[in-house]
């Protein structure tokens, strides 16, 4: 468990049910290559053994293909429901930081309200960020400051979503130095390859992971549109 969750941040995309299917992959190779070299005439117990070391990374490989589907089937029923989605303006207001007058464009504030009033009604979020190039543009919730740390920058840099369970189990000197709290979790979503980055932060006071696999495809969705408007907004 503890390997499957910091794979992610390690292992860029080797997370979650990737990380299983590899583990898994990887043992049956393993086993494969020992059942080889050992020769014929092979104990019994030995065979045994063998049986029950594949019949367990088939487990952990079936678990993965059955998590792999269930993430599918939700993410396009979120995707559906996406299109339904009211852009209602919500009661509370976005903090703008000093921005350039490309990220002034009516469309991409208008976006950002969008974004927020989806995360905050739909999913456990509890700050949002948008950052632009390397400088906190849009953000909400509990935050102050504008330093985007260094997880933020690695994803800008390698164009590769993360997500953290749990920040406090992050090395010292690397997490969110502008969320107020130090223990969230957090989704980090690349937005246009190397133009912006949408940060999804939830309390875990309550649970061990604040977002579920809907609250997270709900997110892949947001930074999906944002990212659309933002190539926009800002052209090459």
């Amino acid at each position: 468990k503890a390997i499957e969750k910091g794979g992610g941040f390690y292992v860029p995309g080797l997370r979650g049910w990737r990380l299983r299917a590899s583990v898994g992959s990887l043992l049956i190779a393993l086993l494969t290559a020992n059942h080889i070299s050992a020769g014929q005439n092979l104990p019994r117990d030995f065979i045994i053994s063998e049986l029950i070391a594949g019949l367990s990374a088939t487990g952990v490989i079936a678990s993965a293909v059955y998590t792999a589907w269930t993430e599918a089937e939700e993410e396009a029923a979120v995707k559906t429901a996406a299109t339904s989605v009211d852009e209602e303006e919500s009661s509370a207001s976005v903090v703008v930081s000093s921005r350039p007058s490309s990220l002034e464009d009516p469309k991409l504030v208008d976006e950002v309200e969008w974004a927020k009033t989806v995360l905050l009604d739909l999913t456990n979020a509890s700050s949002i960020a948008v950052v632009v190039g390397d400088a906190l543009r849009f953000h909400f919730g509990d935050t102050h400051g504008d330093d985007v740390g260094e997880v933020v920058r690695r994803v800008s840099a390698e164009n590769k979503e993360i997500f953290i369970d749990d920040s406090s189990t992050l090395p010292p000197n690397v997490g969110f130095p502008f969320l107020n709290s130090d223990r969230v979790s957090a989704s980090v979503v690349p937005l246009v390859s190397g133009k912006g980055v949408l940060v999804v932060a939830g309390d875990t006071s309550t649970s061990s992971a604040a977002f579920d696999q809907k609250d997270r495809a709900w997110i892949k969705q947001v930074a999906v549109r944002l990212s659309s408007v933002l190539a926009v907004a800002i052209p090459k």
